[in-house]
């Protein structure tokens, strides 16, 4: 019988990142202290716990381009209402989408779970959606591995 072992280095590295769960009841008031933030968790899971790894958050959709936009519950509405004002993520670093560059939101060692926060300003000037209209936005968060 032949056993073969790998050393660590030529293991094959991989990362699972795990998003914050969807936000579905965050209530917009611009009387209230203002960004007003939601927290998640984002769960880290590398090969090694010697993997060093960074965290990236991203709007890539053309359309929203960093901006809550408004939502008909199956589409952007076309020329709908858009916040003002850009969300902005943070961790251990804080950006603002839609973040284009792929700056890191954090970095770390090894399995770990990450506190996120979405923060978002809300003016008086901000329309006022009705009916099952709201403002979404798609956040992609991006783990790599690196050396």
């Amino acid at each position: 019988m032949l056993a073969f072992i790998l050393p660590q280095s030529a293991q094959a590295q991989s990362i699972e990142v795990t998003p914050p769960a969807n936000i579905t009841d965050w209530v917009f008031n611009p009387s209230l202290p203002q960004p007003q933030t939601q927290t998640g968790t984002c769960v880290i899971n590398v090969t090694n716990a010697t993997d060093n790894w960074t965290l990236t958050a991203q709007d890539l959709n053309a359309t929203t381009s960093g901006y809550m936009t408004e939502w008909d519950g199956s589409s952007y509405v076309t020329g709908g209402a858009k916040l003002h004002n850009a969300m902005n993520i943070s961790a251990t670093s804080e950006v603002m989408l839609p973040n284009v560059a792929g700056t890191n939101i954090a970095t770390g060692t090894g399995n770990t779970s990450v506190s996120v926060t979405f923060k978002q300003e809300i003016g008086y000037n901000d329309v006022v959606l009705s009916g099952t209209h709201v403002y979404r936005i798609v956040v992609t968060f991006t783990g790599s591995i690196t050396a």
